[in-house]
Formats: C-alpha cells, structure tokens, sequence
C-alpha cells in the first residue's frame, strides 16, 4: 500500500510538472505570440540553479547554506533574469520578424542555455570541469569527496 501511494505521489508531481511548463507556453504564445521552444531549457537552468547549491562539494562555494525559504525565491529570480534577458537579448530584435525567424531563434536560444549549461560539466582528461574547480576548497576543508 505505500509503495502504491508513493507511486501516485511521484505520478501527481510530474504531473504537476508538466502543467505548469505547458501553462508557462500557453501563457508565453498568448502574451507574445511566440511559440518559445527555449521554455524547457529556461525551466531546466532553474532547476539545475535549485539542485547545484545543495550538493555538497558545491555547497561550500555556493548558495547552498541558504534556507529553503530564500533559496527559492533565489532559485524563481534566476529564472525570471534568464527569461527577461532572453526576451532583451534575442527577442526583442526579432519582435517585427515573421513567425518562423522568432522559432528559429527561440530554438538557438534552447541550444545555446544547454551549451552553458554543459560547460561545467564538460569531460576533461583530468575529470569532470567543475570538479575541477571545487577540488581545492574540498582539500582545504578535509572534505570525503576530495580524494574523487
């Protein structure tokens, strides 16, 4: 029975999940008239943006000591700067295009966020990139995941 309900608990947030990202491009293309394939990417940098300060080896450079009651609205401004510089950067220049030019750029503005996105965790020959970079403050603190 509580694996059942487990189940359905996972079912319901997903499907949360869903209805609030196609409620956001509904929104998106009754406001702006703009299908915005960059939507998801935009979603997926917040949530990454919510998940990096909690792990550990990221935590001791981060946000991840803040409490969950500034963490969030934290996590909610960095999505709402990502979509107002979006909208000022790519656009706003195409505002007065034809529809397929505003797609178009909508999709390399979803391509370009995963680029970032990727930059940090990029392979390397010495291991991951942002390990890397966290490495030094994790021997400094004596930190388990050092030795990685």
């Amino acid at each position: 029975m509580g694996s059942l309900l487990q189940v359905l608990f996972d079912a319901l947030s997903l499907g949360s999940l869903y209805a609030l990202g196609a409620l956001g491009i509904a929104l998106i293309f009754g406001v702006m008239r703009l299908v915005n394939f960059a939507h998801g990417d935009v979603i997926a940098a917040c949530i990454f943006a919510l998940l990096w300060p909690s792990v550990d080896a990221v935590a001791l450079i981060f946000a991840g000591n803040l409490p969950w009651y500034l963490l969030i609205p934290f996590v909610l401004a960095i999505g709402a700067a990502l979509s107002v510089a979006s909208e000022v950067v790519v656009f706003r220049r195409f505002r007065r295009a034809n529809p397929a030019t505003m797609m178009i750029a909508s999709f390399a503005l979803g391509f370009v966020i995963r680029l970032i996105g990727e930059a940090d965790v990029e392979e390397t020959p010495a291991g991951p990139r942002l390990l890397q970079r966290v490495r030094p403050c994790l021997v400094a603190k004596g930190h388990p995941l050092s030795a990685v």
